[in-house]
């Protein structure tokens, strides 16, 4: 099975996330304010990327989206979601999705090509 079988879009629940993996953002405390003022004002924000592994949703990119949302007390956002068998494999795909996300690549077709690449 490839990564891209593994990868889905769906909503993901904020309590299912770990306060702890959103509540840093105090660092950049600016975006989390024009990200909630944004989303007042009906933005829709990007999905945020979490890796499910053994059970548990790791947020990998858009912290300070949920710490948004937190603050707004919205319960739902979208989300690309992998689904890893092994801890090598989160950190590999996490990286990936990360560096993707930060460059402001498209996570979801960026994953896919790189599945693709592996597979082949």
């Amino acid at each position: 099975m490839t990564i891209c079988n593994r990868m889905t879009r769906s909503r993901v629940s904020l309590a299912q996330l770990d306060d702890d993996d959103f509540a840093h953002c105090a660092d950049d405390r600016a975006k989390v304010r024009r990200i909630t003022r944004a989303m007042q004002r009906g933005a829709v924000v990007p999905a945020i990327f979490v890796i499910r592994l053994r059970g548990e949703l790791l947020l990998i990119q858009g912290t300070e989206q949920t710490a948004a949302a937190d603050r707004l007390g919205v319960e739902e956002l979208d989300a690309i979601v992998f689904n890893a068998t092994s801890d090598s494999e989160a950190d590999q795909v996490g990286a990936v999705g990360f560096g993707l996300a930060e460059s402001g690549a498209d996570v979801w077709a960026g994953l896919r090509a790189y599945g693709t690449l592996l597979a082949a």
